[in-house]
């Protein structure tokens, strides 16, 4: 997994874990697969504007074309919906110049973040100016909610055109993927530690132990329920680090 908590944009390592899991999907022939992580390095503390959250805010800034002082509070107002925007630009690299659709489903405006180039449109998720068919169209849909948006956007791309959920919206389908979705790239925080997958490799139950590092304590070939790792992760932590792992 990428490095707790540098690898957001310091190191690159949550963007190139990203594209390889799913270049390597791709080449693999699946069409229809979500991308899930934490958008910013803080998430739990996204309201509270961690001097991490806030440097990550530059990042985005830059990379949108936002740099001036005026946008400031307009990105950091909503820093969530700007940054699944500046990972969707990052994702769109893996298909290497051809087009790409990025459908944002929140309600931010993203008017004054510039152009990434003529073979990315961007818009919400009702306004996709056609469907797509191709197998070199990508569609990547940000911060989907509810099923209905799911389906929708399934509607719209036909079954050999490579389809890529990112970063859902944090109450939908909390345990699990929809049916046919494969999820090529998964990190999320449990108590005391973190669930990851990087396709093709299997699941991965993690502690974040002390020092801030993290160890992985079990694997598995199928997705595990989330309850099910925590409690691994728990007892784990508490075999090894008694009350003295405070981490979340």
């Amino acid at each position: 997994m990428p490095t707790l908590y540098n690898g957001w944009f310091w190191t690159g390592e949550v963007r190139d874990q990203m594209l390889k899991a799913v270049g390597q999907a791709l080449a693999d022939g699946l069409t229809r697969m979500e991308v899930n992580f934490p958008p910013v390095p803080n998430l739990e503390e996204v309201d509270f504007g961690t001097a991490l959250n806030q440097q990550f805010a530059i990042e985005i800034r830059d990379v949108l074309g936002m740099e001036d002082q005026k946008y400031k509070i307009e990105v950091r107002r909503s820093l969530i919906d700007f940054a699944n925007l500046y990972w969707s630009r990052a994702l769109a690299a893996v298909a290497g110049g051809q087009p790409v659709y990025v459908q944002y489903c929140d309600q931010t405006s993203k008017k004054n973040a510039n152009s990434p180039g003529e073979n990315v449109w961007i818009g919400r998720l009702e306004t996709i100016p056609r469907t797509l068919t191709e197998r070199q169209e990508l569609s990547i849909v940000v911060n989907p909610g509810d099923v209905s948006q799911w389906k929708k956007a399934l509607s719209y791309s036909g079954p050999s055109s490579p389809l890529i959920f990112l970063n859902r919206e944090s109450f939908a389908q909390r345990d699990g993927s929809t049916k046919g979705v494969e999820q090529v790239y998964y990190l999320k925080r449990i108590s005391k530690g973190w669930v990851f997958r990087q396709y093709p490799g299997p699941w991965q139950a993690l502690v974040e132990k002390p020092d801030g590092t993290v160890e992985c304590v079990a694997t598995y070939n199928k997705r595990p329920l989330l309850r099910e790792v925590s409690k691994v992760v728990r007892e784990y932590s508490f075999q090894q680090f008694s009350i003295f792992n405070d981490r979340y």
